[in-house]
């Protein structure tokens, strides 16, 4: 990271990477563009609950409003996809160029895009199944005749589940982004391909990889510290700017080139097949299920 953005600095690189960035999170933006107007209105001084405000609506406008912010949410997603695969290129090619990794990546961009929306779709209906059962199942017991220690039971039973399937998806969430998302980019595959090249490595090396995340949990910790203390010294001002867009990811950009080449040297350990380093590999050049490749592939003979 020193290398790409401090020997030499370069304004025109960081501009560049920074717009990457931020397209990468524009979806956040959008997010937050939406729920911002929610903040400011003082509903129960002007009606008595969320529903009657919704009932005085016209209910067109409730459902224009609604599939707006949806297609504008999804849209933002796209559009992050197509950004994160652009900070990728820049960095692993050093290059300021916005145009051709923007060109180049549609069809990678766009099968992550589905995949992941397909995932997190899905995630979130599992985690609100589980809470409905397990909400149930305490619901039930608080108006039964259950015991102290029947209560005590489930709510340590709860609390274990939630935090399995929390630690399971941040697991699965981070193979995804910080994983799949490069071995796409190298290969110039879609999601299953690129699932399918990196599976032989995750089976050969689940502790590796789980030791990778747990050092990713300490990282976002150490620079979330980092964040906040430079905001307090800066008087708040940091906060300002860093909440500014565009401006804020420029501001931060050492966090996103460290995460992204952090994934990627992590992924050149497991062979020459995994070096975003070198030449983009071409899809039928994948290496088989069985093994992660140790030889470097035809193109490079």
């Amino acid at each position: 990271m020193k290398a790409r953005l401090f020997q030499p600095f370069q304004i025109g690189l960081w501009l560049a990477l920074g717009l990457s960035a931020w397209l990468s999170e524009i979806h956040q933006s959008l997010s937050s563009l939406i729920n911002a107007p929610l903040q400011f209105l003082d509903l129960e001084q002007h009606f008595s609950d969320i529903h009657t405000w919704i009932a005085s609506l016209p209910i067109l406008w409730v459902g224009t409003g609604i599939f707006l912010a949806i297609v504008l949410i999804v849209v933002g997603y796209y559009i992050a996809a197509r950004g994160k695969f652009m900070l990728i290129h820049q960095l692993a090619r050093n290059t300021t160029d916005v145009g051709v990794p923007w060109k180049d990546n549609g069809s990678e961009s766009l099968s992550y895009f589905l995949w992941t929306l397909m995932i997190g779709s899905g995630v979130t209906l599992l985690f609100g199944m589980v809470i409905a059962i397990l909400v149930g199942i305490t619901v039930a017991s608080t108006h039964g005749s259950a015991s102290v220690a029947g209560l005590t039971a489930v709510t340590i039973t709860v609390a274990v589940l939630m935090a399995l399937l929390f630690l399971l998806f941040y697991l699965v969430w981070l193979v995804v982004t910080d994983l799949i998302r490069p071995v796409m980019w190298m290969h110039q595959c879609s999601f299953p391909e690129g699932w399918q090249t990196l599976w032989p490595c995750l089976k050969a090396e689940p502790g590796t990889v789980f030791l990778y995340a747990l050092t990713r949990v300490g990282i976002q910790i150490g620079f979330s510290m980092a964040i906040m203390v430079g905001g307090l010294l800066t008087c708040c001002c940091g906060f300002l700017l860093i909440a500014i867009p565009y401006i804020g990811q420029v501001i931060t950009l050492p966090v996103y080139a460290f995460n992204q080449l952090y994934a990627l040297e992590f992924l050149k350990g497991f062979g020459p097949d995994y070096d975003a380093f070198r030449a983009r590999i071409p899809a039928s050049s994948i290496p088989s299920m069985e093994a992660p490749s140790e030889d470097l592939p035809a193109g490079f003979a």
